[in-house]
């Protein structure tokens, strides 16, 4: 099949092809119904799970959290189907998979959902505090969430001098604004005051995987966006889940024992996910950058079980264009949204265009590549779980 005719140019192509791919393997397919379009046209959230019953390991691989993102993360989903269920088979572990936890974004291609809330921001049903305010996001407000559209070049200087002025390196900056906020509803990267419905669904329906057998579940939630194009980072969540360093070195060394992928044209990172981020393990825990982090909060969902999460960035450009073009979509949908009144609004939309194209590149090379890596990954992933029994079980 055509790369091209794997992907699918609409959030209901996406859906239709997951549990039709989920259906061929005979897995058992869920839909969670998370309300309406613009044009009223029904979203779900899709989940589907497969592999021995009373496995004692079990993987979680999620898409669309940050719904543009999601076709990419839909499109891995729905290709790695026949090889995961015959990895599973042979490893004795459950997968399941979760589609499109974000379908409104994934439908109007945003990454946020309807309510502007960040969806890897506001898993923060973990006692952490979440009345944290970052001084240097306060400061960047008026570059951040302008009230309207600016040109990349008067962007980029306005971040250059804010930083000279402050004398803040790329990292704190970067840090700073996507960390998650809750100064500023209509802003970027806003946390939200309380769980999502759609988080809220999904980590009810998880719960429903735990057992008292179960002793290792390993999680990966694909994105797209930061990194170059052409290259992607798997980043680890070790350090959040565990304060034993032996711990976290065995568990990263088993990592790249699995994952280690590289060719001539793409090159796959691991490493921290904090560390790469620009932040510390420290300051998560405490409520600081990154707190309500899916992947990390899906462990509270398990009593007992050891649980090692992932999370698969796929470049897709420099991360200063990235920002660019979520603040000018961000900026006319929170001061125009008089002209956002269908999904043909979104569609004609130059700004809502370039964010598509932003996270979701249309040429054919880059579609290519991600759906061999993260395919790739996915199958790693089994793999890694299938060596989970030498892995401890962490505090919660």
């Amino acid at each position: 099949m055509p790369v091209q005719d794997i992907f699918s140019g609409n959030y209901r192509e996406a859906h239709e092809k997951f549990l039709r791919a989920a259906n061929e393997i005979g897995a058992a397919t869920q839909t969670f119904s998370m309300g309406f379009d613009l044009d009223s046209n029904p979203l779900f959230i899709g989940a589907a799970h497969f592999g021995p019953p009373g496995a004692n390991k079990l993987v979680i691989i999620f898409s669309g959290v940050h719904g543009i993102e999601g076709y990419a993360g839909s499109a891995i989903q729905s290709q790695a189907f026949p090889s995961l269920k015959q990895l599973a088979e042979a490893e004795n572990i459950r997968v399941l998979m979760v589609h499109a936890i974000n379908p409104y974004g994934m439908a109007l291609g945003q990454r946020w959902n309807a309510d502007n809330v960040d969806l890897n921001r506001n898993a923060n049903s973990n006692g952490l505090d979440n009345t944290t305010i970052d001084p240097i996001y306060v400061k960047l407000n008026s570059i951040i969430n302008p009230p309207h559209p600016c040109g990349f070049e008067d962007f980029e200087e306005k971040i250059k001098t804010f930083a000279q002025q402050n004398n803040l390196d790329q990292r704190r900056i970067q840090s700073a604004i996507m960390g998650g906020q809750l100064q500023n509803p209509r802003g970027i990267f806003y946390k939200g005051l309380k769980l999502s419905a759609e988080l809220a669904k999904i980590f009810e329906y998880i719960k429903e995987f735990d057992h008292d057998n179960l002793d290792c579940v390993s999680v990966l939630d694909i994105h797209t966006g930061i990194g170059d194009k052409g290259d992607s980072t798997l980043g680890t969540l070790f350090s959040l889940l565990s304060t034993d360093e032996n711990e976290i070195a065995y568990r990263e060394q088993l990592a790249k024992t699995y994952f280690c992928y590289q060719d001539n044209k793409y090159k796959h990172i691991i490493g921290d996910m904090p560390v790469l981020m620009g932040t510390t393990a420290a300051e998560i825990r405490v409520g600081g950058q990154f707190s309500g982090n899916l992947a990390y909060a899906v462990a509270r969902c398990f009593k007992e079980a050891a649980v090692s999460s992932f999370v698969l960035e796929l470049g897709t450009g420099p991360l200063l264009h990235e920002l660019y073009t979520l603040i000018n979509a961000n900026s006319v949908l929170t001061f125009f949204p008089e002209d956002f009144k269908s999904m043909e609004d979104y569609q004609k939309s130059p700004i809502m265009q370039e964010l598509r194209e932003a996270f979701y590149p249309s040429d054919e090379e880059w579609r290519e590549s991600v759906l061999k890596r993260g395919v790739n990954v996915c199958e790693s992933l089994i793999k890694f779980s299938g060596a989970g029994s030498l892995i401890q079980p962490i505090t919660r």
